[in-house]
């Protein structure tokens, strides 16, 4: 396995929870919410930003097949494609990009969740916390 520094850091936080998302900020002090400030449903979580966030269900649709994942399909999907996942969303790149990108984001769900005739998306493992 030959991976960038910044791209090994991203995969090991995401598998492990300890990644730059809310609820892990909260835990260490440095956030008084750990909600999603995309989509503002639920604790931003590994499995949330990966499996459940309205605001990336197109990408999430684009790159891992489906607007929203279960626990089988998660463990079925290879490191590459995840890695992918996560840096398309631009999510880790906050620190240089800062929340100006995650509005756009927002605003782009917003915009998805009214287009799909389904509505919002209903989060699948909101028992599990990761």
């Amino acid at each position: 396995m030959s991976l960038e520094k910044k791209d090994l850091r991203i995969l090991v936080e995401l598998l492990t929870g300890h990644a730059d998302l809310n609820r892990h900020l909260k835990i260490m002090g440095l956030r008084n919410a750990a909600v999603c400030p995309v989509c503002q449903d639920e604790e931003e979580t590994s499995i949330n930003f990966i499996a459940q966030c309205s605001a990336t269900m197109l990408l999430r649709r684009s790159i891992l097949g489906d607007y929203t994942l279960s626990l089988d399909t998660l463990n079925g999907i290879h490191w590459t494609v995840l890695l992918r996942f996560a840096k398309a969303s631009k999510r880790f790149t906050m620190r240089s990009v800062g929340v100006a990108h995650w509005a756009q984001i927002e605003a782009s769900a917003l915009v998805c969740l009214g287009t799909r005739p389904e509505g919002k998306v209903r989060p699948i493992l909101s028992a599990t916390k990761m």
